[in-house]
């Protein structure tokens, strides 16, 4: 996509390359007239592009610009409608809308055949394939599930140190924190070792060790994990946004849940995304209070992530949301004054220090304790 997209000709001379191909040769200057990739801007710039691309076009396929808007992620397009003949409207608005940019799209894969057009090899996905690369995790048209990808087998490793957990730590990829739960304990375990004091290639204690064999033993389960990629709603829905957070002395977390009701009383409830954080190091009798408060506050910040991503484009539903955190005292700090003091109340405390923060006009008298 990167090199699709020209560079205006003032800016060239920031991309020069000087060459030659062997050191007789006399060297030749260069220059880059599209988006490098690798460099620092070309993220922005490409994602700018179609972000102009889709203001621009948007009058035209409002569907389609709708999709690229808010259902694409640097290369990736991934966008659903209720009907199938409004899914092909989205393909078609898309394929015109990308084509006015100079951009072709290719790589299809769709839960039907007629979503993915006529081609060659390269452009047609559907058939033969049992899953899909899609924005850092796999989707399986067919059941239209998506899964983490396959999670590496970590207990085969003789000797663990610092350096091969930390590494380990960091092939995890659970984007909107599916498995925020276990991989939170991966999280709270680095911070043991550096509490240990131990150095970068010194082999764990025998309790360290034990206890990340163990953890790592159960990995597997998590490529069983499905989750429906359909949130299970529509326009005639009534849609809840529902965020929970609890603390304890180790962590700290917030998910948010999608609840949507039909016109006929039948519910349906979606987990959208988890957030997880350990605690700091120190641990003090209030600390548990404090970190109830720091949670207390995460579905402020995942909230409204949430409304602006991947509900977004649901135009015209009626809804609301709802904060649930634990336990009362922290409910009760959140409802406080802005920057007030709370003596004694260490969720307060944590609060007091953003005035800003916990007040939402539209949510404060729907926070409860559950």
């Amino acid at each position: 996509m990167f090199r699709q997209i020209r560079v205006h000709q003032a800016d060239t001379d920031l991309q020069r390359i000087l060459w030659r191909s062997d050191p007789a040769a006399e060297i030749q200057d260069f220059r880059l007239t599209t988006v490098t990739y690798g460099t620092a801007p070309a993220p922005y710039l490409a994602i700018r592009t179609l972000l102009q691309l889709a203001q621009d076009e948007g009058a035209r396929f409002p569907h389609g610009a709708d999709a690229l808007r808010f259902n694409t992620y640097v290369d990736d397009i991934l966008a659903g409608a209720s009907s199938l003949e409004a899914a092909l409207n989205v393909r078609r608005q898309l394929v015109e809308l990308l084509s006015a940019g100079g951009f072709q799209l290719s790589k299809w894969a769709g839960t039907h055949a007629a979503l993915c057009p006529d081609g060659d090899g390269l452009d047609r996905l559907f058939s033969g394939v049992g899953s899909v690369g899609t924005l850092g995790v796999l989707w399986s048209p067919t059941t239209d599930t998506l899964h983490l990808k396959a999670v590496p087998d970590l207990a085969s490793l003789q000797t663990c140190t610092k350096r091969s957990v930390l590494s380990d730590v960091a092939r995890f990829f659970d984007p909107v924190g599916w498995a925020a739960s276990v991989l939170i304990t991966a999280k709270v375990f680095l911070q043991d070792l550096w509490t240990a004091g131990l150095d970068w290639d010194e082999p764990l204690p025998q309790g360290l060790h034990v206890r990340w064999k163990q953890f790592t033993s159960t990995l597997p389960e998590l490529g069983h994990l499905t989750i429906p990629r359909w949130l299970g709603v529509s326009g005639e829905c009534f849609v809840e946004l529902h965020g929970f957070s609890a603390a304890s002395t180790r962590a700290y977390a917030a998910v948010v849940y999608l609840r949507g009701t039909w016109s006929d009383g039948t519910t349906v409830t979606r987990l959208l995304v988890a957030k997880t954080k350990v605690a700091g190091f120190r641990s003090t009798p209030g600390a548990v209070w404090r970190f109830t408060g720091r949670s207390a506050l995460s579905p402020d910040r995942v909230g409204p992530q949430v409304s602006c991503g991947p509900l977004a484009c649901m135009d015209g539903r009626q809804g609301r949301p709802g904060l649930d955190p634990q336990p009362p005292v922290a409910m009760e700090a959140v409802r406080g004054q802005p920057g007030r003091r709370h003596p004694g109340d260490a969720a307060g405390e944590a609060l007091a220090f953003r005035p800003h923060e916990g007040q939402p006009g539209g949510c404060r008298d729907l926070r409860r304790h559950t």
